[in-house]
């Protein structure tokens, strides 16, 4: 009899799984979550857009590598968030997707190797070397291997031993937009072979056509859909793939039926039982799919008792048969409220044969319902007749249906022993009652190992080449409700071997779930029927008589500090022991080139000393000269690079008319990517500076170290060379070199900003890497002197003869330590009032100490000119610039906002740019805050109405101290006038770069939404001007009609708001004062602006509390769940304005925004510039996607540039 499933499967019209997962190639699709890495969800995840962008990449990159219809592509890989990336973007290309189980020994990775023929295989770093031997032996070439994982996402990733990164198979992302993949009949073309050991054998592909998968997921869903309740539960599922993707399994499941569904999935990159807790309590899962063993795992283990799991609502267990009484123990984990569904199935019917009706409750061992679409037979295997209709009758399952196996790969005899026509022969026993289906019994040999397949026979194959085996039987036994293979073993005559060695050869060359964990029993004979039960460096350099050149220092043997005077003198090294009392040559290993020799000798015991009779000529100042000289020279570079870097971008390029030709374009975009690309350190948890600040800080590394170590002269042998040993002079010249810049670095208006363009906020990285520079060098300095004289047993005496001299050297190196160690994040951070203060005191007395440790010796208090020069200029202009420029009678109105900011607005008598701050000195607080300053980023725009008082408004997020005074302030005595002093304003964006962009992106998190504001009026402002016919409110002068397509180019034409905020209040915060700032101009059109709030943490948990998120008192109107509807509007005073937007409840994908704006500035040749304001990993995110897109210019991009301006998050 022909059984039939009692549901009808609804008619497939997609030509492959892509389109029938994504729609097409090109039209637009939510940006909702498809993948998340369980490990670090915030930071590594794909929506449906980016994992359909992500695969077209690699598509255009297979296609341009070579892959041709029907080629393998072999993955040999864990779980990754990009693996799904990898197997859509083979598919989409027209290839063919086989994945390998990861823990595959050379062996048997060479047997699929040879077997699917693959055109290219792409493993992981961590198995790379067993995928290499398995290509020597399958003879597959390395030049078509490449190394997998998902350190691209981030922008890293290398080559190893020879094998290539997979980067080479990604295309760009312009030419992955413009890929489109091509029609075939879905019944016919195969898109996967999985491989399997079907009903007996060793493994074999199995073909599974775009049919075939679409048609096993629309069987599932519609499974899961006659729960009553699915519609409610999908509003919050949430899913884990712990299953293996290289196996049907988990491609069935998250690869396509759950994006199809639109559930988000957590991927663990390997499976761990309590990292699997963990991940269900913390990302609160509400659908697993697990196998037996892990459900086994959940009734005995302790650890599953003390983890919240109440999330999940349903489990399904499938892959190897699940114990009824397991499954009851492992359901007391929620009480009894849900039961674990059991379903059927094999590779060869893409997973799936029958499920069970979720809105059903049995307790039995029922496998469930013929799923949609399927026929099935009961046939005595015997007879092959069908056997009775009866609730007894055992027979094995015969099914067909849409998606049963196109066939095993190239494997027709395989294929005819497992078809009978139409019919997929099963291998397993079963009987059928009231429709619903029992597994009673197992025909096939296979021995199910964790719901893994093993073979019999490929293991007796295996154990057969062991020379001391004569024959042998494996089996299945059941050990701990697990079955496990065991294998009965005779050995030849005469070999003797001990059951270790057995399992350790089976161990060596097969997978972990092939070993034989039911262990081995050695028999005399295996039965034909059997019935198993349980059971020292070298010294100076130059030899005697060579002829050297140095710079030497003229010494009286009586002195005991460093000479007032130098002499250069030619050096013939002789042999000698002679000692004399004359004028002694102290060697340092630099090489002039003067050459007069004369009479020269060796003494000393290990080094070098001379005795010069000769006539000599004195130069004075060497040492300095030497060291000190090529270390302002060396500073002056870096900053002469700078200057010519912001002559070409600001000065040059910055007034043209047009982008200038490509050479241009890629210089600029060579520097930028240079300027933005930064890498982070997990393990330190540490965003590093941009690559071409780490380049300049490796040149001043090097640079120093060549300095200190390359004249390899650390000590003098004797002290007749004198009390100074030549490591710590160098140092000691070295390290005062660095002063100035030090300071010339530390202010807030300096002069090295002024010929740069870097504002002083960046200069703080100089600041801090000079400052180490300056310490390190100061140490180098000082413990020469310890070990030297510790050596010679003098310590006591240099210190009660020179008091005066070492302890002003103390005293300075404490402070300094003190001003290196404090300025830290770490430390600053703890209490920024008293950090300034301190910073300043310790600053003062370390340059009072150090100036009387140098003591006038040679050029050294030139150093401190130089720096005061550099320094008083720069302290003294801001203080003269608030007296008389902005006003010494300024009051500034203090009050709280709804949101719990600080606001503070101020009167002003200047002009400002967005992103521009300013360092206040509230008087009126005592004189601590009267001397000190406080930055704060400005969030408004100045007036441009004549007659109209311009205000500054600042924004502040209150924390401790300072800020914590004025919170208290604003709410005792709301809008009361306070004394402030206002510096500056200083930083603020490049407008050039602001108004000759065609697209704006302003990104900010947390307290910075209020440093948005003014890049949301300057825009403002320009469109409703331009709508008039007019320029910008700046008054700049309109471009030519010479921009991208040729239209006029007189502005940005597009703006972008991304907010981050950890609370809600803010955000409606954010969006009221937007709405109040648009009613200004009422002539603005919704199609200019575009704003999305991402809702984090604490403030997505309580919007995912309530339905609606609308307050009726509120005058913000948002609509829907997540995201919200594609439209905000904003009640102003008097006016509502609406402006295109979405509100998301997830941390927002910065690399995928600037991605997308890029490719939209890339299609029409425009530029864009992104603007951001928030925490150091906000900034490095964006960094790195600006980076990118910079280094997509070099590679041949068409985009008109893409340029970051960012603050950091203090600032705001």
């Amino acid at each position: 009899m022909i059984y039939e499933s009692q549901w009808s499967l609804p008619p497939i019209e997609s030509p492959s799984l892509h389109e029938w997962v994504f729609g097409s190639a090109s039209d637009p699709i939510p940006h909702k979550i498809a993948f998340l890495d369980a490990t670090r969800p915030d930071t590594h995840y794909l929506t449906l857009a980016s994992w359909r962008q992500w695969s077209k990449r690699v598509a255009a990159g297979l296609q341009k590598a070579g892959l041709q219809p029907g080629d393998r592509v072999l993955v040999y890989s864990g779980n990754a968030l990009l693996y799904p990336v990898l197997m859509m973007g083979i598919i989409m290309a027209g290839g063919i997707f086989t994945g390998a189980n990861p823990t595959y020994v050379s062996r048997e990775l060479a047997h699929q190797l040879k077997d699917s023929q693959p055109r290219f295989m792409v493993s992981s770093d961590a198995s790379l070397e067993v995928a290499l031997d398995a290509a020597g032996t399958a003879g597959f070439s390395k030049d078509n291997m490449f190394i997998f994982d998902d350190e691209i996402y981030q922008g890293s990733g290398s080559s190893r031993l020879g094998v290539k990164y997979w980067d080479a198979l990604v295309a760009s992302n312009l030419e992955g937009a413009q890929f489109q993949w091509a029609h075939t009949d879905p019944k016919t073309t195969t898109c996967v072979i999985n491989y399997s050991s079907g009903t007996t054998g060793v493994a074999k592909g199995v073909e599974i056509t775009h049919y075939n998968y679409m048609a096993t997921s629309t069987q599932m869903i519609l499974l899961v859909k006659l729960d009553p309740d699915y519609e409610k539960k999908l509003k919050v599922a949430r899913g884990l793939c712990m299953l293996p993707l290289y196996h049907a399994y988990g491609q069935v499941l998250y690869c396509a039926i759950s994006p199809k569904r639109g559930l988000p999935i957590y991927i663990m990159p390997k499976f761990d039982f309590l990292e699997f807790l963990k991940h269900i309590s913390t990302h609160r899962i509400t659908e697993l799919s697990i196998v037996p063993p892990i459900v086994t795992a959940l009734a005995k283990h302790p650890a599953a008792k003390k983890v919240d799991l109440s999330s999940v609502s349903y489990v399904s267990s499938g892959g190897a048969p699940l114990s009824s009484a397991v499954a009851r123990e492992a359901e007391t984990l929620w009480g009894g409220k849900l039961r674990i569904k059991q379903g059927y199935g094999m590779t060869e019917t893409t997973v799936l044969a029958t499920g069970m009706n979720p809105a059903e409750s049995t307790i039995d061992s029922s496998v469930g319902y013929l799923a949609a679409g399927l026929s099935a037979r009961l046939v005595d295997p015997e007879t092959g007749i069908d056997v009775p209709v009866h609730p007894d009758s055992k027979g094995e399952i015969w099914v067909r249906g849409p998606n049963i196996m196109r066939g095993y790969w190239r494997n027709p005899t395989a294929t005819a022993g497992t078809m009978s026509g139409e019919w997929l022969r099963t291998g397993d026993m079963a009987r059928i009652e009231n429709g619903r289906w029992f597994i009673v019994d197992r025909l096939k040999e296979l021995i199910k190992v964790r719901g893994f397949q093993v073979a019999p026979a490929e293991l007796e194959g295996l154990l057969l080449e062991n020379p001391k085996v004569a024959d042998v039987g494996v089996v299945g036994v059941v050990v701990q409700n697990e079955e496990c293979p065991r294998a009965y073993v005779a050995l030849k005559p005469g070999m003797t071997a001990t059951k270790k060695e057995i399992t350790e050869f089976v161990e060596k060359n097969t997978s972990r779930y092939k070993w034989l964990t039911g262990g081995v029993v050695f028999v005399d004979e295996i039965p034909k029927n059997p019935v198993i039960g349980e059971d020292p460096e070298k010294g100076a350099a130059g030899a005697c008589g060579e002829r050297v050149e140095a710079i030497a220092l003229l010494y009286a043997p009586a002195q005991h500090h460093v000479p007032s005077q130098r002499v250069i003198l030619p050096i013939l090294l002789l042999s000698s022991q002679a000692m004399s009392n004359n004028a002694i040559i102290y060697l340092d290993g630099f090489i002039t080139s003067r050459r007069v020799g004369e009479q020269v000798e060796k003494i000393g015991n290990n080094g070098w000393l001379a005795i010069c009779t000769c006539p000599t000529t004195f130069e004075p100042y060497v040492a300095d000269y030497v060291f000190a000289l090529p270390t302002i020279a060396f500073f002056m570079c870096g900053i002469g690079i700078f200057v010519i870097a912001h002559v070409i971008l600001s000065l040059i390029l910055g007034r043209r008319r047009t982008r200038g030709p490509p050479i241009w374009q890629k210089l600029i975009a060579a520097l930028r990517y240079l300027s933005y690309r930064g890498f982070y350190i997990r393990s330190l948890q540490w965003n590093s500076s941009p690559v071409g600040i780490l380049l300049l800080g490796l040149a001043g590394t090097v640079f120093f170290f060549c300095m200190v170590l390359a004249p390899g002269t650390f000590y003098w042998p004797t002290e007749t060379f004198g009390h100074s040993p030549a490591l710590a002079t160098r140092s000691g010249w070295l390290s005062l070199a660095c002063m100035p810049f030090v300071f010339a670095t530390a202010t807030k208006t300096n002069w090295i900003t002024w010929i740069t363009g870097v504002s002083h906020e960046r200069l703080q990285v100089f600041h801090r890497w000079i400052s180490y520079a300056f310490f390190i060098l100061a140490l180098l300095h000082t413990f020469p002197f310890v070990v030297y004289h510790i050596r010679f047993h003098d310590m006591e005496e240099h210190f009660a003869g020179s008091l005066m001299f070492y302890w002003t050297g103390i005293v300075a190196l404490v402070f300094q330590a003190w001003l290196t160690f404090a300025s830290h994040s770490t430390i600053r951070n703890l209490g920024y009032e008293f950090f300034k203060l301190t910073h300043f005191l310790a600053a003062a007395v370390f340059m009072v100490t150090f100036f009387w440790h140098c003591d006038h010796t040679l050029t050294s208090w030139d150093y401190f000119i130089a720096t005061a020069a550099l320094y008083v200029p720069c302290y003294v202009y801001p203080w003269l610039q608030t007296y008389f420029k902005n006003g010494i009678n300024q009051n500034a109105q203090v009050a709280v906002e709804d949101c719990g900011f600080t606001r503070i607005t101020i009167p002003a008598k200047f002009d400002w740019k967005p992103g521009q701050h300013c360092f206040l000195r509230f008087t009126g607080f005592g004189l601590l805050h009267a001397i000190s300053s406080h930055p704060f980023t400005i969030c408004s725009s100045p007036s441009t109405q004549p007659g109209e008082q311009s205000e500054l408004v600042f924004y502040i997020r209150h924390q401790g101290g300072f800020t914590a005074r004025l919170y208290q302030q604003g709410l005792e005595h709301p809008n009361a006038l306070v004394p402030v002093l206002v510096e500056g304003p200083y930083g603020g964006i490049n407008l050039q770069n602001y108004n000759n962009s065609d697209n704006l992106l302003v990104i900010a998190g947390g307290s910075g939404a209020g440093w948005c504001l003014p890049f949301i009026e300057q825009f403002a402002r320009y469109i409703a001007g331009s709508e008039q016919g007019k320029v910008a409110a700046d008054g700049r002068e309109s471009l030519p009609a010479d921009g991208p397509g040729g239209r006029s180019h007189s502005g940005p034409l597009s703006l972008r708001v991304i907010l981050a905020t950890r609370d809600i209040i803010s955000r409606t915060w954010f969006l009221r004062t937007i709405g109040e700032l648009l009613s200004k101009y009422p002539a603005i059109n919704s199609p200019y602006i575009r704003v999305e709030v991402y809702l984090t943490g604490e403030a997505a948990q309580k919007a995912d509390q309530a339905h609606t998120l609308e307050d009726p008192a509120s005058p913000v109107s948002l609509k829907g769940s997540s995201p919200l509807d594609d439209k905000i509007s904003i009640q102003g005073e008097g006016h509502e304005v609406t402006v295109l937007g979405e509100e998301y409840r997830i941390r927002p994908q910065l690399p995928l925004i600037v991605e997308e704006e890029a490719i939209k500035a890339t299609e029409t040749g425009g530029s864009l510039s992104v603007f951001v304001c928030g925490p150091d990993t906000m900034q490095n995110d964006v960094r790195n996607a600006v980076a990118k897109e910079n280094l997509n210019i070099l590679n041949g991009s068409k985009a008109g540039g893409v340029y970051l301006h960012s603050e950091h998050f203090s600032w705001a």
